[in-house]
Parts: structure tokens; C-alpha cells; sequence
């Protein structure tokens, strides 16, 4: 479950930089 919110988390702020 970690690895998943992990995932999302970084996936937002990728999306954020951009």
C-alpha cells in the first residue's frame, strides 16, 4: 500500500513540475 501512495505521490509531482 505504501508503494502505491508512493507511486501517486510521485506521479503528482511530476505533473506538478510540468
Amino acid at each position: 500500500m505504501i508503494s502505491f501512495y508512493l507511486n501517486l505521490a510521485c506521479c503528482f509531482n511530476s505533473y506538478n513540475k510540468v
